[in-house]
């Protein structure tokens, strides 16, 4: 798993928005040279999941040749500079002039680009630069692909291809995103440990919002089960429910949210949940934040106070004095 400043660092490349500079070529030099180097260093361990924790549990691992390994590394890095390039010039026109078509051609080369690249037995051959430059792309994600993301989640046929399917439906957001984790939630046949393990992946305050449940629309029925998961005895269940809360402007949704920054066992929920009355609090709530006690760092003092800075700026400016 990333160390905090790590990922906090990831979480500031993926909202670095700009062109990409140099051709193929010139990429493909810096490959050669770097897998050069990469032979007489030690072995990278990067999770297996953008932007979700490492847990070799929850994944398959299958011994490969090394060579073949970075052969393979090879042509997806050329693929994922292609699809840099086509981003940087799209991004040179009007947004209206990107056809439904494009974009589910772009969901899909992105698809089996991230797949490639993050499947765990390829863990020590991947660059740094790929991952990197898979997050850039990652914020090219829009409603007009979650369709193709929800079909490749149903046609997964193991457990790496599904949980990466899931993630980019809900980094694609919008109204289908939504309907879909409502489905998956409440499917029977759906572990809750593995419920708690994705959705706590995507509910940290360190992720940006191509990487997190930020952008998917919450309505009343999916503010009512999240309020059933806040009494979840596992971490995830509860760090997701009150990311979504935080979406839902509601009384309930308030009381909830100040219950759990008050007395929720885990820091990272108090962090969320302290976060997210940023966001649907009141004058009252302002009132309370700026006399929110905060824990010491190494009892997840960091996380919380990066929250409470947010959410007091935040209702400062909708509640001026």
């Amino acid at each position: 798993m990333y160390s905090r400043p790590m990922l906090f660092g990831m979480t500031v490349l993926s909202f670095a928005v700009g062109l990409i500079g140099g051709s193929v070529l010139a990429r493909a030099g810096r490959l050669e040279r770097r897998l050069a180097r990469e032979a007489a260093e030690p072995r990278l361990e990067l999770p297996s999941r953008p932007g979700l924790p490492s847990d070799q549990s929850h994944g398959s691992s299958t011994p490969v040749d090394e060579s073949s390994l970075r052969t393979l590394i090879a042509r997806q890095s050329t693929e994922i500079d292609r699809l840099v390039d086509e981003v940087a010039a799209t991004r040179l026109k009007a947004e209206a002039r990107k056809s439904r078509r494009d974009k589910l051609a772009f969901a899909k080369r992105f698809f089996d680009a991230s797949l490639a690249t993050y499947r765990p037995e390829h863990q020590s051959v991947i660059l740094p630069e790929q991952v990197f430059e898979l997050l850039r792309l990652q914020d090219q994600l829009d409603p007009d692909m979650t369709s193709y993301f929800v079909e490749r989640y149903h046609q997964a046929t193991d457990v790496d291809e599904r949980r990466q399917a899931w993630f980019y439906v809900l980094a694609a957001a919008g109204t289908e995103a939504a309907e879909f984790l409502k489905q998956w939630l409440q499917d029977p046949a759906l572990s809750k440990e593995d419920r708690a393990f994705l959705l706590g992946g995507v509910s940290s305050i360190q992720l940006s919002d191509s990487q997190s449940l930020s952008k998917v629309p919450v309505d009343a029925s999916l503010a009512a089960i999240a309020l059933r998961l806040v009494d979840s005895d596992l971490e995830g269940d509860r760090r997701g429910a009150v990311n979504l809360l935080g979406k839902y402007d509601s009384p309930e949704s308030q009381v909830t949210l100040r219950h759990l920054a008050d007395r929720d066992p885990d820091p990272e929920t108090r962090g969320i949940a302290v976060r997210s009355l940023g966001r649907i609090g009141t004058r009252e709530t302002l009132a309370y934040l700026r006399t929110y006690p905060v824990p010491s760092d190494d009892k997840g003092g960091w996380g919380i106070r990066v929250s409470l800075a947010e959410s007091i700026k935040e209702l400062s400016l909708k509640f001026p004095e």
